[in-house]
């Protein structure tokens, strides 16, 4: 069902009362031991309600990785641009946390060994190559995992599967594999086994993590060291931070087993510290403790082994419900919910909270390719000056929540800082009206504006607005709230396929560029429109932004311009000085331009049992059960 918002104003009815919340973040019950990563910001040094902010943005460059020995490695062979005579930019301090795995000793027996975890939306696409990145950060990463997590001391940390990595040549990184590490089926996890997870990402626009890391080989070197090669244009000078979705699986079962068996059980096969146990379509998915599971030593907290056996996933759309979820004891964790949920939460005999620190803006995607109205800048600009974004974000988020000039990636964030985030295209109606006159807009040509309903905080009452200030000005917008697969299928229009098809037959990025409006939109041969979302900030990098929405090669993107995307791989494939410096082009280029329409930070909460230990990570997305503890 595709439900039409007539456009009325309802900001008033959202006006409350919201209280800031203190709790940055909750450390989880320390130990002895000291993580086994050197930490990229200082450790926090706040008691356990509140972390001190962490160093500036230069200590989160991706210029410069630290592998799980603690050394950190940077691409030696990569030129650098003297900043010597250009002004620093203004940097927000990012919050760190330094979280202590659990104690290897004298554990605390807890009364319970499950935790029921509420989300926001059944997974729609069971495959998590295939998938967005919600369903990975929410569930599988605990199961099947990558080569390293940026963690809440945003330090990339290697998973359980490896004792390190190496950038041995700018596009060549060295993978160790941990050895007695299995999959869950029993088959081994080798040099083998990684490479095939490598090559099968490496070589499908189809398969998410692409997007993210492009082509891509392996090179077996021995049993248990293999060669990660990266063959595109950008390279992957930063891989560990940027190659968090390429999760590995059993290839036995993955070749063996139909796509259509796969997606029919959900199952999915790692080495991860849970095993998944059921799907119960419209219910619920359960996972169990990995009995063979092999923790690193010393113990860490990103790979340390669970305490909690069992662990039951709900979702319920509603944010009140999920509130109320912990406020009653029937869920120990809750996705996201709004800051005015904190209150109610933090008041009640069950529940606590703690901040989400994301970096998430809440942003709308453009067809700038195939919507003859959305292709000019005039009416581009329109959209934006129509919309009281500082209103918008005092209703619903509270003096907290900041507008922004771009897209996802909040000061701090390499690319981002005070000075470029500030608006470019403030609330002006009666300019909105003159824009929409000089780019002779067209009303017949309506918009699509596609959404969902509880994928984020607040998400359909901010839609709500927006259409009545798009109609104040003459813009003809409809909203379309749909379900998650509906949206997606909105979401992952964009030109990969065709553009791929025409480098691989030859042509030059500026043709294969001009090639794609001249194609059908795939997947619904429609315009997608206007996609409204929240894009995921886990790099801290801008250069996520880039593979994905300003890239001529990403399913994802909604513009194709061959200067933009020569701009966004030669910033990607930088590191140090030259990497901010073109991260920071590629974000003033991508908000003048009006990529994405920007709003404003989402201020919100993850709702959790109060005898419940839990670490927000980067990004305000991933679920790792295993650094969860029960302190009674």
């Amino acid at each position: 069902m595709s439900p039409r918002i007539n456009g009325r104003r309802r900001i008033g009815r959202w006006l409350v009362a919201l209280t800031a919340i203190t709790s940055i973040f909750l450390i989880a019950c320390g130990g002895a031991e000291s993580p086994t990563t050197a930490p990229a910001a200082a450790p926090a040094e706040a008691p356990a309600a509140a972390a001190e902010p962490a160093a500036p943005a230069e200590s989160m460059d991706s210029g410069s990785m630290t592998d799980s020995s603690g050394e950190a490695m940077t691409d030696s062979s990569s030129s650098s641009v003297s900043m010597e005579n250009q002004p620093a930019p203004t940097n927000t301090p990012v919050p760190t946390v330094q979280p202590t795995p659990r104690p290897t000793e004298a554990m605390v027996v807890a009364a319970r060994d499950d935790v029921v975890i509420v989300i926001n939306e059944e997974p729609s696409i069971p495959d998590p190559w295939i998938s967005t990145t919600l369903y990975p950060n929410q569930i599988i990463h605990n199961i099947a995992q990558p080569i390293s997590f940026f963690g809440p001391d945003f330090t990339d940390t290697a998973t359980a599967g490896f004792t390190g990595f190496e950038q041995i040549e700018p596009n060549k990184w060295r993978l160790s594999l941990r050895e007695g590490v299995q999959f869950h089926n029993g088959e081994a996890w080798n040099a083998e086994a990684a490479a095939y997870t490598i090559n099968q990402l490496g070589g499908n626009v189809e398969y998410q993590p692409y997007s993210q890391v492009r082509e891509a080989h392996a090179e077996i070197i021995d049993d248990m060291t293999v060669d990660f090669v990266c063959t595109s244009a950008a390279g992957c000078p930063v891989l560990p931070r940027f190659g968090q979705f390429h999760i590995f699986v059993a290839p036995g079962y993955h070749q063996n087993v139909s796509q259509e068996e796969r997606d029919a059980s959900g199952q999915v096969i790692g080495w991860g510290p849970y095993v998944w146990d059921e799907y119960v379509r419209g219910e619920s998915i359960t996972l169990t403790a990995n009995e063979n599971y092999v923790e690193p030593q010393p113990v860490d907290f990103i790979t340390q082994a669970p305490s909690i056996k069992d662990a039951t996933y709900i979702w319920r759309e509603e944010e009140t419900v999920r509130s109320a979820m912990i406020q009653t004891g029937e869920a120990d964790l809750s996705w996201a919910v709004s800051i005015d949920q904190a209150d109610p939460i933090n008041n009640s005999d069950h529940g606590k909270t703690v901040k989400v620190v994301s970096g998430e803006v809440y942003t709308i995607n453009v067809d700038t390719i195939w919507h003859p109205e959305l292709q000019k800048l005039e009416v581009r600009q329109a959209l934006t000056h129509a919309i009281n974004c500082e209103e918008l974000a005092l209703a619903f988020f509270g003096p907290e929540s900041r507008c922004s000039s771009g897209p996802n990636g909040i000061p701090g964030t390499l690319g981002v800082n005070e000075d470029n985030w500030q608006p470019i295209y403030g609330y002006d109606p009666e300019r909105a009206r003159e824009l929409l006159a000089a780019a002779n807009y067209n009303p017949e040509n309506t918009i699509q504006f596609w959404t969902r309903a509880g994928r984020y905080a607040k998400d359909v009452e901010i839609t709500e607005s927006l259409i009545t200030f798009w109609q104040d000005v003459g813009l003809n917008v409809e909203a379309q709230i749909v379900e998650g697969s509906v949206w997606r299928d909105r979401h992952l229009t964009g030109p990969a396929v065709t553009y791929d098809e025409q480098i691989d037959a030859g042509a030059s990025s500026e043709d294969a560029a001009a090639a794609v409006p001249q194609n059908d939109p795939p997947r619904t041969g429609a315009s997608p429109g206007l996609v409204f979302f929240a894009p995921g900030g886990e790099y801290f990098d801008f250069g996520r932004q880039i593979n994905f929405y300003m890239s001529c090669a990403s399913n994802r993107s909604k513009n194709c311009n061959a200067e933009w995307h020569a701009l966004g791989q030669q910033a990607l494939a930088s590191t140090g000085d030259e990497r901010r410096e073109l991260m920071t082009e590629a974000y003033n280029l991508f908000s003048e331009n009006l990529l994405q329409l920007p709003m404003m930070e989402i201020v919100s909460v993850w709702g959790v049992n109060k005898d419940l230990e839990f670490v927000n990570m980067p990004g305000g997305r991933r679920i790792l059960i295993n650094t969860m503890t029960w302190t009674q």
